[in-house]
C-alpha cells in the first residue's frame, strides 16, 4: 500500500487563493525508502510543517530521502529542523539522505556547518523518483 501525505499551510492570516510559499509532501510505500519533497521557501513559518512530515517517517522504512531540489530558500529554522531529523534518524539506526538543492540553499547549509553533519547527494533534476530512490538504496536498507 502506498501513502502520499501533503502538509498544507494552516497559518493564520493567509487568505484563500493566495499562492503558498512552501509545499511539503511525503510519499511512502510498503517497500523501499520514503520520499519527502519540499518546494518553495523553508523558513520560520514553514519549518514546523517539514518537522511534522519528518516525524511521520519515524514508523516508515529505514531510509528517508529529503528532496531539496525545488526549494527556493532556507533559513536557520529550516536548517535546524533538518539537522534535528538527521540526529533522530541516526539514533534510531536509520538514514536521512538529502538531495542537494539550489546553490543558495546549499550555501546556507554550508554556512551552518551542516555539510559535515548531513548525507547530501546530487541527482539530475529530471531523474524520476523511483529510479533515483533505487540508486540511493543500499541492500541493507530493505527492512
Amino acid at each position: 500500500m502506498s501513502l502520499t501525505v501533503a502538509f498544507p499551510d494552516f497559518s493564520a492570516g493567509r487568505e484563500r487563493g493566495v499562492a503558498q510559499t512552501f509545499v511539503c509532501t511525503l510519499q511512502a510505500g510498503d517497500v523501499g525508502p520514503s520520499w519527502v519533497h519540499v518546494a518553495g521557501d523553508l523558513d520560520i513559518g514553514s519549518a514546523p510543517r517539514l518537522a511534522q512530515a519528518l516525524r511521520h517517517t519515524d514508523a516508515l522504512p529505514r531510509l528517508v530521502v529529503l528532496d531539496l531540489r525545488e526549494l527556493r530558500s532556507i533559513d536557520s529554522c529550516g536548517v535546524h529542523v533538518i539537522l534535528d531529523a538527521s540526529t533522530q534518524a541516526r539514533r534510531a539506526k536509520r538514514r536521512l539522505i538529502l538531495i542537494r538543492g539550489p546553490g543558495q540553499v546549499d550555501r546556507v547549509l554550508a554556512l551552518h556547518g551542516a555539510h559535515d553533519l548531513l548525507e547530501i547527494v546530487d541527482l539530475d533534476p529530471p531523474a524520476p523518483h523511483a529510479r533515483a530512490l533505487g540508486q540511493l538504496a543500499r541492500p541493507d536498507d530493505a527492512a
